[in-house]
């Protein structure tokens, strides 16, 4: 239906359609001086990274970014922010705003530098190495195009005791945090 060039463009413009908003979305999560719109612009920008990972076609990673982060992180963030009191005066600033911004362009410029000198592995680049016997090939090529059933025969198999424990580490966290918004008697009185 669409030739390799047609689908690679398609695909480039389904990523600026996608990365646009979410760049946009990220940067009025730092610059909104409201709170509750920062974590909406949040949630947003959550949902634009899991259409980024369809696109790479990592349907388990999106799945994961929508229910941990989108369904519990952004409800839990903004859980805490109706429950906080005077969310419309803000924080103070603070004095570390020019070493901060000189600090994320000296972080970007490196990773950059890193992305653009890094040679990535692709399923196109195991192709013409010699390494790999055509029944590894071909298992490689099965895991990345059907990876979802991969992935969860591995958490409950191979890892069960520590998808265990992250699950007990959530709902401590959990726990936590419902017992700092409700505080002690004392504060009540």
């Amino acid at each position: 239906m669409f030739s390799d060039i047609e689908l690679k463009l398609t695909m480039d413009f389904i990523f600026w359609i996608i990365a646009i908003p979410m760049i946009i979305s990220s940067l009025m999560v730092v610059l909104s001086t409201n709170l509750f719109r920062s974590a909406l612009f949040l949630i947003f920008s959550f949902i634009t990274v899991a259409l980024i990972f369809i696109l790479l076609r990592a349907e388990f990673l999106a799945i994961i970014e929508i229910l941990v982060y989108v369904g519990a992180i952004s409800v839990l963030i903004i859980f805490a922010i109706l429950m906080t009191k005077n969310i419309d005066t803000g924080s103070p600033s603070n004095s570390f705003n020019k070493s901060s911004i000189i600090f994320s362009i000296l972080i970007f410029v490196v990773l950059f530098f890193v992305f653009s000198v890094t040679e990535w592995n692709t399923i196109e680049n195991i192709d013409s190495t010699n390494s790999i016997s055509p029944s590894n090939l071909e298992n490689i090529k099965d895991i990345y195009s059907n990876s979802i059933p991969y992935l969860a025969k591995l958490l409950l198999t191979d890892f069960m005791l520590a998808f265990e424990l992250a699950s007990v580490l959530l709902m401590a966290a959990l726990i936590g945090g419902l017992y700092l918004i409700k505080g002690d008697d004392s504060d009540n009185e």
